[in-house]
């Protein structure tokens, strides 16, 4: 929590802002919220929806929030999609490194993986897989990521 003390014309006023540490950085949890809507709403969506068909409309209405507040987060669906990605493929490459850490096998390694990484988020990562976007995909990188530690 961070306390901001504001005076004007001799009026002390007192503001508490909710905040979080994150990765050592200090975020509002507002912020941190309004994303998770969006991102929980964008997977809603996906149950319906096909990725093409999802706008930044239907994700504005599943996450409650305007299309300004979505749009001072992200400039697209796309940029959603990316931080998904990107968050994943995070975890994954944090695993590979504890692994070369720890000296574990190819085949530990990947069945580790799936067991404690893959298994609990299979929904999601099925609904990632299923979106085509060339080397920008989740099945493209994460194929690129096996090949990558296979080789190391």
């Amino acid at each position: 929590m961070l306390r901001v003390y504001l005076t004007i014309c001799s009026k002390t006023y007192k503001i508490i802002i909710n905040v979080q540490k994150v990765g050592g950085i200090v975020v509002d949890i507002r912020v941190v919220k309004t994303k998770e809507n969006i991102v929980k709403s964008f997977f809603e969506l996906l149950e319906i929806e096909r990725y093409q068909n999802i706008t930044v409309e239907q994700i504005c209405q599943y996450a409650r929030c305007s299309r300004s507040t979505f749009y001072s987060h992200y400039d697209s669906k796309e940029n959603v999609l990316k931080e998904i990605i990107d968050g994943y493929m995070n975890q994954f490459n944090a695993y590979a490194k504890k692994r070369f850490k720890e000296n574990t096998d190819f085949k530990n390694l990947l069945v580790r993986l799936i067991n404690e990484l893959i298994i609990p988020e299979k929904k999601r990562i099925q609904k990632l897989f299923q979106i085509e976007l060339g080397g920008f995909g989740l099945a493209n990188r994460f194929e690129n990521f096996c090949k990558e530690v296979f080789i190391t």
